[in-house]
């Protein structure tokens, strides 16, 4: 979508509106495929090369943002870094994942924007009383840096 709060560019904008993959993956926006990359992310923790770097738009301060990766063939090998923004609107976080082991790959990248809240299904978690979010959340320019 255009950039409402910026440059006028195109950015991604987060969509909630039902939680339909139970209450473990309340507000996963996929980058990408839902399989995944077709290479895994180029992580090289020899060479030091393990940070991503997001640009993201939240409507309030203290606002935290998960970033996740994630093995596209076992979904139980993956690395989590939170980050909480300091402002709201636009700002840089960088998420480092020096904690992966070499050798590892990583081709799924998911973002959680605040996710101690939850999305109403009753289906799937009867005891979320939210309904869908009003806030809006962007992101853009995903890098590793060298």
């Amino acid at each position: 979508t255009t950039d409402p709060y910026g440059t006028g560019g195109n950015v991604a904008k987060v969509l909630y509106d039902v939680n339909e993959g139970g209450p473990n993956n309340r507000g996963v926006t996929l980058v990408g495929s839902g399989e995944g990359f077709s290479t895994p992310i180029p992580f090289d923790a020899i060479g030091g090369r393990t940070t991503i770097s997001i640009r993201v738009y939240t409507p309030e301060a203290n606002t935290p943002v998960l970033l996740k990766v994630e093995d596209a063939e076992n979904s139980n090998r993956f690395a989590e870094v939170e980050q909480i923004t300091t402002q709201a609107g636009w700002q840089t976080l960088t998420f480092d994942f020096s904690m992966i082991e070499s050798g590892f790959t990583f081709e799924k990248l998911g973002i959680i924007f605040d996710q101690s809240g939850c999305i109403r299904n009753t289906a799937l978690d009867p005891t979320c009383p939210t309904l869908p979010r009003s806030q809006e959340y962007y992101f853009d320019d995903i890098q590793l840096l060298p």
